[in-house]
């Protein structure tokens, strides 16, 4: 995964899965407005030409009714769909997360001396790394007093 793109699903994942879905609905939300105004706005236009190629006349409100409720229908449609692909949405989020998180352990695993032994330990995770510290384990042994 590429640097940038890391760097984002980091922040995507640290923010967690509710901020996650939320933002999926506000887009969808938004996307359907968008799309009704855009369809309300052809119908607009279709009814501007009317006008002009038969020489009638409406009233200007009936000829903006098209985008009005394009806009309204397109924000209805957008909430009732927001939820539509929460469970794709989940099952994606989680399997990006999990890989990052898998990816972040690996990443850690560093060695860690027993000065009294010189025995090697593996610490994957930050969590084992503060434990062998809080047990005086070094991550040199040039760090052991007399440089065992």
């Amino acid at each position: 995964m590429k640097s940038r793109y890391r760097a984002e699903a980091i922040s995507v994942c640290d923010a967690g899965l509710s901020n996650y879905l939320s933002k999926a609905h506000k887009k969808r939300v938004s996307s359907g407005i968008l799309t009704g105004i855009l369809i309300g706005g052809i119908s607009t236009g279709g009814l501007y030409i009317y006008q002009r190629v038969t020489g009638s006349s409406l009233d200007s409100l009936v000829s903006i009714l098209p985008l009005f409720f394009g806009a309204i229908s397109g924000a209805g449609y957008g909430i009732l769909t927001s939820e539509k692909n929460d469970s794709q949405s989940t099952s994606d989020f989680n399997s990006v997360c999990d890989e990052l998180e898998a990816e972040e352990e690996q990443d850690y695993a560093h060695s860690m001396y027993d000065c009294k032994t010189g025995k090697e330990y593996i610490a994957n995770t930050e969590e084992e790394h503060n434990d062998y510290a809080a047990l005086g384990y070094v991550h040199d042994m040039n760090e052991c007093d007399g440089g065992n």
